[in-house]
């Protein structure tokens, strides 16, 4: 029960880590290099993933070598799957610019548009696909463990999609309506795939927990 409950402990961060990634989290930008360097903001979610997640794993399982390296990979992987651009995507068809982020090339095989809320839910989607490498590894180590890696692939371009109809179709600024006043991130996105991490890896836990 003890490494349950610090397994909980460290997954609360979750909250916030990838807030601080996209740089959103009120007043970051005056905290010197603690909120500038994009190396130290790119570790937050990936490390407490893994700490949250092995705490309750190495009480259950003796990982060995295998499942350490595919661990520590797993780890490596997502800090990289996270560095690569987001851009205009992002926007959902409304950036007029031409689409020139990740892929655009294979986009330009399925839409004749450069621009488009359909061609820019594509590009979120190939993006957070990056994402399923971690899944893939972390799946070697126990099944569970690639559970937040799989819903931030497939859930998180849905939460653009929210933010899109909820705020932008009725032209709202979602920093105007971030939860908490704002007062844990500006961006409305962020703050939500930061509580789904939180609740994805919350269930990971408990599963792994009671198996």
């Amino acid at each position: 029960m003890l490494y349950y409950l610090l397994s909980l402990l460290l997954a609360l961060p979750l909250f916030v880590t990838w807030s601080y990634r996209g740089g959103s989290i009120p007043n970051q930008q005056s905290w010197g290099f603690l909120g500038k360097s994009r190396p130290l903001t790119l570790l937050g979610t990936p490390l407490f993933l893994l700490l949250s997640m092995t705490a309750i794993i190495c009480n259950k399982q003796d990982l060995g070598l295998v499942g350490s390296s595919l661990a520590v990979i797993g780890f490596l992987t997502f800090f990289a799957a996270q560095a690569t651009g987001w851009g205009r995507q992002m926007d959902l068809g409304r950036n007029d610019r031409p689409d020139d982020e990740l892929g655009w090339q294979i986009r330009d095989i399925f839409f004749t548009e450069k621009s488009s809320f359909s061609r820019d839910l594509t590009g979120l989607y190939m993006r957070m696909a990056q994402f399923l490498i971690p899944a893939a590894l972390w799946y070697f180590v126990t099944p569970m463990m690639a559970l937040p890696c799989v819903a931030l692939a497939l859930l998180a371009p849905l939460l653009w999609v929210v933010e899109h109809k909820k705020f932008y179709l009725k032209d709202l600024n979602p920093a105007e309506h971030a939860p908490f006043g704002g007062k844990l991130g500006h961006s409305w996105v962020e703050f939500y795939i930061g509580t789904m991490l939180f609740v994805s890896t919350v269930i990971a836990n408990t599963v792994i927990y009671m198996t």
